[in-house]
């Protein structure tokens, strides 16, 4: 897992790479859509 962060607009994003385990793909399948500056990511 890693994170980025934009300072100006204090928002922190964490990325997991998906690996083939149980605890991962549950990790996984609590992710989420967000729009950033009119963008979903």
């Amino acid at each position: 897992m890693f994170n980025i962060i934009h300072e100006a607009w204090v928002i922190r994003a964490d990325f997991v790479v998906r690996k083939d385990q149980p605890f991962r793909k549950m990790e996984f399948d609590r992710r989420h859509t967000v729009t950033v500056g009119g963008k979903d990511v």
